[in-house]
């Protein structure tokens, strides 16, 4: 899949997009909230975190929104259907009156969030239905998006910084997991194929890449760290 050093190195997973391609690789950094910012609340704090957490919900349903149009514009709406249904989770009020809970314990807006959105991801990944197992998935997704709002930070490549940085466009990326968001958002710059850790044939990221014949391969463990920014790799989606 790679050659490195004039030595070849082969990995093999699951193919979930069908398609072959020769295209040098873009690292997309995915988890990006790992020091998240942590803190108790008290008194006119728990209405602050109320308030930034309400704010962060409307923005990110703003933008699947603005998805749900573009996809339905660009592919059809059975496949906006998949940002149609993150929407309604977010305005679930079951789920806000959740993490309102959990800010009103003391926990700031992000860490309620996380605790609420992260309990039922695990709920969801431990079923034994594979099709319900990959909406955790979707949980997933979309507690990223209010991280980034709440946080002020964009998911990026790896080699940004560099001014020779591609962006995905006339690549390969290399991510831990292919969300719907980050397939729809990179296609738009040329993207030629994906490479994940993790996503089945059912996620919803793996049927919009079918849709928009972008090859596509999953279940290769650790590749993220183990091919640099800028190699050349045949990628097979048929075979895996």
């Amino acid at each position: 899949m790679t050659a490195r050093q004039n030595s070849e190195i082969r990995f093999t997973g699951l193919a979930i997009s069908p398609g072959v391609v020769l295209a040098r690789v873009c690292l997309f950094k995915q988890h990006r909230h790992n020091t998240m910012p942590s803190y108790e609340v008290s008194g006119t704090g728990i209405d602050r975190e109320k308030a930034r957490l309400c704010r962060a919900l409307e923005i990110v349903i703003e933008r699947l929104e603005n998805l749900t149009t573009t996809v339905t514009d660009r592919i059809g709406p059975a496949e906006a259907g998949i940002f149609v249904a993150q929407k309604m989770m977010l305005q679930d009020k079951v789920l806000c009156d959740e993490m309102n809970a959990a800010i009103d314990e003391g926990f700031n807006a992000e860490r309620a969030l996380t605790q609420t959105l992260d309990g039922y991801e695990s709920q969801l990944a431990q079923l034994d239905d594979e099709y319900i197992k990959e909406r955790a998935s979707d949980l997933g997704e979309l507690k990223r998006r209010l991280l980034d709002v709440l946080c002020n930070s964009n998911p990026s490549f790896q080699c940004s910084a560099d001014s020779k940085c591609r962006r995905g466009n006339e690549r390969i990326v290399v991510t831990e997991e292919l969300t719907p968001s980050i397939a729809m958002e990179i296609e738009g710059n040329g993207l030629l194929g994906f490479v994940t850790e993790r996503g089945g044939k059912t996620s919803h990221a793996a049927i919009l890449a079918r849709a928009l014949g972008i090859p596509a391969i999953s279940g290769i463990a650790d590749i993220h760290n183990q091919i640099p920014c800028g190699t050349e790799i045949l990628l097979n989606g048929n075979t895996g």
